[in-house]
């Protein structure tokens, strides 16, 4: 009976290269074989994980983005109406201002909560993304 061999695993997809030096029994190899292949399984599904969670980061910054622009500007529109312009003196004429102003402060307190809600998913992503990519 051979009492040591080495075997070395290799998957050329992920760089994944395992080396076990052995010298138990032909059961003892094949649990330590099994969990071998257990470890290499989770690692990749991991891997999937991170990669997931990274463009779902990247896919949330551009609607960070584009949420922080409407804001901005929804918000513009309402300190436009509130202070005397020309916008506001003709909103005022036609006798809709205040009704115009409160559109306008609701369409920016709606831009706010997206943004808000953005900002807050991509706190838990960057936590989910700090505690995953330690075990890749």
């Amino acid at each position: 009976m051979v009492s040591s061999f080495t075997i070395e695993i290799e998957d050329k997809s992920d760089d994944v290269i395992v080396s076990l030096k052995w010298g138990g029994t032909l059961m003892d190899y094949n649990e330590q074989l099994l969990q071998l292949q257990e470890n290499i399984s989770q690692k990749k599904s991991v891997e999937a994980k991170v990669k997931e969670l990274k463009a779902q980061k990247n896919e949330l910054n551009h609607k960070i983005y584009t949420f922080k622009k409407t804001m901005k500007r929804e918000q513009s529109d309402v300190e436009r109406l509130e202070k005397t312009s020309l916008s506001a003196l003709f909103y005022t004429m036609l006798g809709q201002k205040e009704e115009k102003l409160e559109k306008e402060k609701a369409e920016a307190y709606a831009a706010q909560v997206k943004y808000d809600s953005a900002i807050t998913e991509l706190s838990l992503l960057e936590e989910d993304l700090r505690y995953m990519e330690p075990l890749e």
